[in-house]
Order: C-alpha cells, then sequence, then structure tokens
C-alpha cells in the first residue's frame, strides 16, 4: 500500500537550513522555532528531534519546556516523539516523565570519534482517559 507521506526537515538557524538545502536539495526545508511550531494541532504523525532539547536545556530558560508542549501540541492521537541524544536516562528522564506521556528509551553504541554512545528515546501521548493515578505515579494502561 502506498502511503502519502509528507516529511519537513526544520532547523532554527537560516544558516545551517541554506548548507542542508545545497547538500540535500530534494528535500523538504523550512526555519521553524520547536518553542512555537508553525503547524495545526494534531497534524503530524511524528516528530523526530536530534539536539534540539539539549541545547534548549543548555540555554538555561524553559525553552525545552515550551518545545515539549508544542509537540504534544501538533501530533496526532496516536503520534510520537523520538528523540536522539547524547543525554542519559538519569538526566532526561525526569525531564519528560514530567509530561503526559509514555517514555521508553535504548543506549546505542557506534563509533563516531567524540560520541560513541547516543539514547534514543520513544515518547508516546497519553490519549484522552488513558491516564490513571496510581498512589501519586501515573501509569499506562
Amino acid at each position: 500500500a502506498t502511503r502519502n507521506v509528507d516529511v519537513i526537515h526544520a532547523d532554527f538557524a537560516p544558516e545551517c537550513l541554506s548548507l542542508m538545502q545545497r547538500r540535500l536539495p530534494d528535500l523538504k526545508w523550512a526555519q521553524m522555532d520547536a518553542r512555537a511550531l508553525p503547524l495545526a494541532d494534531a497534524s503530524v504523525s511524528a516528530v523526530v528531534e536530534k539536539g534540539t532539547m539539549d541545547a534548549l536545556l543548555r540555554g538555561g530558560d524553559d525553552g525545552w519546556h515550551c518545545m515539549l508542549q508544542q509537540v504534544i501540541r501538533v501530533l496526532k492521537p496516536g503520534g510520537r516523539l523520538l528523540q536522539v541524544t547524547d543525554e542519559p536516562p538519569e538526566l532526561r528522564l525526569a525531564l519528560l516523565e514530567s509530561f503526559p506521556w509514555q517514555v521508553s528509551f535504548k543506549e546505542m553504541s557506534i563509533d563516531a570519534g567524540d560520541y560513541d554512545v547516543f539514547y534514543l528515546f520513544l515518547l508516546s501521548p497519553f490519549l484522552e482517559g488513558e491516564r490513571e493515578r496510581d498512589g501519586g505515579r501515573e501509569r499506562w494502561r
């Protein structure tokens, strides 16, 4: 079966976009601020984020929080967020789990010079009515 998939490659920095457009001209590129996504509510099936939350966390403000709120807003029911980061679960999980979603992660190893270990976090927002309180902890049904 053929699926109609629209993929948008986005970055905040115009310089990065210009470079990537020259390297990969056949792809669709757009300048976007992850803290204020110019996308309709529930319009996206999946978001892949590599390093954006890392940069926002290092910025020292609540930009990472705004980004995650925006992702939840634009994801369709059943949508997913995939994060790629060098930040281990002991640093990242508490932040991610402060939002209403199920989080799973996997450590990956590659031989890539400076970073030989990275982490994949898969986030699935809770659907309406799927969250329960159980002794102060949220459970996935």
